[in-house]
C-alpha cells in the first residue's frame, strides 16, 4: 500500500495529469492526531520546497477544464493565494520535454497588495521563468506587450473572483460559529463593481 496508506492516500482519477492524489484525512487530522503527525511534517516540508501544492479538489476543476498547453498565454485575474496559478504552471511544464521551458506565459494578477505578496511567495516555489506576477485592479488592467510591441492576446483566462467563503463551512465547521448573513454579503460591493 505504501507509506501514506495510514493517512488514507488515494489517486484522483478524474484529474488530467494522472499525478494527483487525495487524503481522506483533513489537514487538522494530520496535525492533531499523534499517529499522523509524521505525515503532516513530510507534506509541509514538500510544500515548502515546492515539490507539492495542496489544494481542494473542487478548486482544481476550472483549470482542469481549460486544457492548458505549454504555448498558451494565460491570464489569472484574481490569482492569490496561487492554487489555480500553480495548476496552470504545472500544466504548462508537464507537457514539455524534461529540461525544456514552455514557450507560453502566465500573467498572475492579484489586485490586493498583501495577497499579491503571498502569491509571489507561493509562485517562487515553482521556479518557473514563465510567470509574471502583477497587482492591478481588474477594471484598470493594462495591456502587456510582447517582444514586437503588440498587446498579448490571451488563449485562456482564469478568474476566480472573491467570494463569501461560505463553502469553507464544509471543511471547517468552526466557521459556522461566526457565520451570519452579513458575512455572505461582505464581498457583494466588490463583485458588483
Amino acid at each position: 500500500k505504501g507509506f501514506f496508506s495510514d493517512a488514507g492516500l488515494s489517486f484522483v482519477s478524474w484529474y488530467p495529469d494522472k499525478n494527483t492524489w487525495k487524503f481522506d484525512k483533513t489537514r487538522w487530522d494530520l496535525v492533531e492526531n499523534p499517529n499522523l503527525k509524521k505525515y503532516h511534517r513530510i507534506l509541509d516540508n514538500w510544500r515548502n520546497t515546492g515539490n507539492i501544492y495542496r489544494q481542494e479538489q473542487v478548486s482544481m476543476v476550472p483549470v482542469a477544464c481549460l486544457d492548458i498547453k505549454p504555448h498558451h498565454k494565460v491570464l489569472d485575474m484574481c490569482a492569490a493565494p496561487g492554487s489555480k496559478t500553480g495548476q496552470v504552471l504545472e500544466a504548462m511544464h508537464t507537457q514539455v520535454e524534461a529540461g525544456t521551458v514552455p514557450s507560453g506565459v502566465l500573467v498572475a494578477n492579484e489586485p490586493d497588495p498583501g495577497r499579491c505578496k503571498i502569491l509571489a511567495g507561493n509562485m517562487k516555489l515553482f521556479s518557473s521563468p514563465c510567470i509574471l506576477v502583477t497587482s492591478y485592479r481588474g477594471e484598470s488592467f493594462p495591456d502587456i506587450l510582447d517582444s514586437d510591441g503588440q498587446p498579448i492576446l490571451y488563449d485562456r483566462i482564469v478568474c476566480d473572483v472573491p467570494c463569501s467563503g461560505d463553502g469553507t463551512i464544509r471543511k471547517n465547521p468552526n466557521v459556522w460559529m461566526g457565520w451570519h448573513p452579513g458575512r455572505g454579503n461582505m464581498r457583494f460591493h466588490l463583485q458588483l463593481n
